[in-house]
């Protein structure tokens, strides 16, 4: 049983007449179409397909080598450390991969501590 007064009043307004219910959906469906084109009118209006696609063929991989690796990577520190967390090695695949580690070490002392200061509070807040 449906409880929601709305579509009950939907519904019994389908059974008492059903074309000018059909004129309101239809008012409405045009009504939502025209805020959708309104508000995405630039996306829509974009012809980014070609642009898209080069970019996609200069910098993806056509081969799964990045998930190779990282089962390998994951493999070998379970082994060396069985006991770690899984959160623990899935921060360090991260950093390992996406070079954290040498970000930070470019950094001058007062942002590196400013990095490090956010990481630990995101950190306790996440774990």
């Amino acid at each position: 049983m449906d409880t929601d007064a709305t579509m009950a009043a939907l519904r019994e307004g389908i059974a008492r007449d059903n074309s000018s219910y059909l004129n309101m959906m239809r008012s409405c469906l045009i009504a939502i179409a025209d805020v959708i084109n309104h508000q995405y009118k630039k996306h829509l209006l974009w012809n980014l397909h070609e642009t898209l696609e080069e970019e996609t063929k200069k910098s993806a991989r056509s081969h799964n080598t990045d998930a190779e690796e990282m089962v390998g990577m994951f493999s070998a520190a379970k082994q060396r450390s069985p006991n770690e967390t899984l959160c623990h090695l899935s921060c360090w695949l991260r950093a390992k991969k996406n070079r954290t580690v040498e970000f930070l070490d470019n950094l001058n002392p007062e942002e590196k501590e400013i990095f490090l200061r956010k990481a630990i509070s995101f950190g306790r807040r996440q774990k």
